[in-house]
């Protein structure tokens, strides 16, 4: 009963660590501040020369080669 028990244990500590492995090989996730810049509208590549509504700052549209155009006619670049 005893090697029973020890292949059991030994098979849950390799589970585990496999599993932790798994986690920890994840995709890194992006952390957004929670503040909006006070914008008019924004443009992205995908849209053209539309005007769409716009997102509260960069981060939200990171990688869309967006620019958001601000109330005071300055605009941010979302590369």
């Amino acid at each position: 009963m005893a090697p029973v028990k020890s292949s059991i244990g030994f098979l849950l500590i390799i589970s585990g660590c496999l599993m932790l492995g798994l986690i920890q090989n994840g995709e890194a996730q992006v952390m957004c501040p929670q503040f909006c810049v006070s914008a008019s509208y924004m443009m992205c590549k995908a849209t053209g020369h539309e005007h769409v509504a716009p997102a509260c700052n960069c981060c939200l549209v990171q990688g869309q080669g967006c620019t958001i155009y601000l109330s005071d006619g300055s605009k941010m670049r979302c590369d």
